[in-house]
C-alpha cells in the first residue's frame, strides 16, 4: 500500500510538472493531438473513495474517479488501472485495450510500453503487439526511431518494428 502511495505522489508530481511545460512553442507530447493550445486532461485523486479520474485545468471531470490509478491522456487513450490490471480507455469511458496487464503507460508516437507478467513490450492503438511482450526489460522512450531492450542479461536495440539494430551495442553487455 506504501509503495502504491509513493508512485502515485511520484506520479503526480511528474504530471504536473510535465503536462503544464511546453516546449520551443510546440505541446508537450502528453498534449492532445488536437489542438497546439489544448492541454490534456490531467489524472487526479476523489478524496473521498480515493480513486482516480482525469480532469481539465479548470476542473471539468473528463473521466470519472472510478480507477485505481489512472496515467494522464496520450494520443486520446489513457492507460489506467482497475482491480490490478491495467488496459486503456478512451474519453468516453470505453475500453478500448482490455485490462489484461500488469502495467501499462501512456502512448508515444501509436506505441505503449506494456508490461504482462515479467515480460515487456509494446502495442498499438488497436492493442496488437507491434513489438512482443517477450523482454525482460525495455527502455521507455525510442530515440532515433529504435530502443534499447535486455533479454536474457544481452541488452541491445529494436527498431519500431521490434527487428535487432545490428551492432548497436557490444554483443555480450550486462548492464
Amino acid at each position: 500500500m506504501k509503495v502504491k502511495l509513493l508512485f502515485a505522489l511520484i506520479s503526480l508530481l511528474l504530471i504536473r510538472f510535465v503536462g503544464s511545460s511546453q516546449t520551443n512553442g510546440n505541446p508537450h507530447p502528453l498534449s492532445s493531438p488536437n489542438s497546439v493550445l489544448e492541454v490534456a486532461p490531467k489524472p487526479f485523486i476523489d478524496g473521498t473513495t480515493k480513486k482516480w479520474g482525469l480532469k481539465t485545468d479548470d476542473g471539468k471531470i473528463v473521466i470519472k474517479a472510478k480507477y485505481d490509478f489512472a496515467f494522464p491522456m496520450s494520443e486520446d487513450l489513457v492507460p489506467v488501472m482497475l482491480n490490478n490490471k491495467m488496459g486503456y480507455i478512451d474519453r468516453n469511458e470505453k475500453v478500448v485495450i482490455p485490462f489484461i496487464y500488469t502495467d501499462a503507460w501512456p502512448f508515444e508516437k501509436g506505441l505503449a510500453r506494456v508490461v504482462l507478467g515479467l515480460k515487456m513490450g509494446f502495442v498499438d492503438k488497436e492493442g496488437k503487439q507491434v513489438i512482443p511482450i517477450n523482454y525482460d526489460w525495455v527502455d521507455y522512450f525510442f530515440t532515433d526511431s529504435k530502443i534499447k531492450v535486455r533479454n536474457d542479461n544481452r541488452v541491445f536495440y529494436i527498431d519500431r518494428n521490434g527487428k535487432e539494430v545490428k551492432d548497436s551495442l557490444d554483443k555480450g553487455s550486462k548492464n
